[in-house]
């Protein structure tokens, strides 16, 4: 029997991409699931289209927020609502192999020592230039140890992606528990914790289809709570020092893991070490605000 996995939909203001999104996770070849639609007050035509699709397929829940409540935050309200033994981040741009949720739920049921499984992918952008992500070689996570992956998140590798995997519901939910991490690459912050937590399933087949953009963050996410965080004078100074606090603080990272993680965090800090001070100077300067 087929467990239920729960795909996640948060969106804002997606009626132009959303259709095709929702096309591919109706018709994976996996039929057991529930798709929760969390709609962050859009004002475009998000929620008629959501409720158009849920009245033809009962596996849609539907429900929207009264305020825009964050990227964050809505990815949080989907992981809360998730009823099945497996869930999925979806992104309301993005599109799946038919074979995407299968092949990964049966990697995750047959090896019960990994916490997630995402596969290799495509990123592509508004020009439709497309780049392969794939998870061999170096990146190759299946065989690493939770360090190894802590390292590599650090290192600035695509472990970050792993956000959109499929993952033990179980395992994901408590990590939404503290608050947003209020830092630039809160995805990395997060991920940082998890790898330190459990261990990653990769394939090296591309089943997922990424929309990516190289427009800058500060533009395509002016007025969110995810742009301002970059508008703060100690951006970079935050962002390294949040990683340490949340591994620290972490229930959920062994305590004989914190040790060594610290080690490979003090290389992190080396290398932001001039942005550090840059930040540190120019804050001290009086010549910017704290945001």
């Amino acid at each position: 029997m087929q467990q239920l996995v729960s795909i996640g939909f948060p969106v804002h203001n997606g009626e132009r991409e959303m259709r095709q999104a929702l096309d591919s996770i109706l018709g994976q070849d996996y039929k057991n699931i529930e798709v929760i639609i969390s709609d962050n007050a859009s004002t475009d035509r998000t929620a008629e289209i959501a409720r158009s699709y849920q009245k033809f397929d009962p596996r849609i829940r539907y429900f929207r927020q009264s305020k825009n409540i964050g990227q964050y935050q809505n990815y949080r309200a989907v992981v809360e609502a998730a009823q099945g033994e497996y869930v999925l981040i979806a992104q309301h741009d993005d599109s799946w192999d038919s074979r995407f949720v299968r092949i990964l739920t049966e990697a995750l049921e047959d090896h019960h020592e990994y916490a997630a499984a995402l596969s290799s992918l495509e990123r592509i952008y508004e020009d439709g230039q497309r780049s392969a992500v794939r998870f061999t070689g170096e990146l190759d996570l299946t065989r690493d140890s939770s360090l190894t992956l802590f390292n590599k998140v650090l290192c600035g590798k695509p472990i970050h992606l792993f956000l959109h995997g499929i993952f033990r519901r179980s395992f994901l939910r408590s990590f939404f528990k503290p608050q947003t991490p209020r830092s630039i690459r809160w995805d990395r912050v997060f991920m940082a914790e998890l790898a330190l937590s459990g261990r990653f399933w990769t394939t090296p087949e591309i089943l997922y289809y990424k929309r990516a953009s190289r427009t800058p963050i500060l533009e395509r996410y002016a007025g969110d709570l995810l742009g301002d965080v970059f508008l703060n004078p100690l951006a970079h100074t935050r962002y390294v020092f949040t990683i340490l606090a949340r591994v620290i603080s972490s229930s959920r990272v062994p305590f004989w893991r914190k040790f060594p993680a610290v080690g490979i965090w003090c290389g992190l800090l080396w290398r932001y070490k001039r942005d550090i001070i840059r930040e540190l100077i120019f804050r001290n300067s009086g010549r910017f605000k704290s945001v």
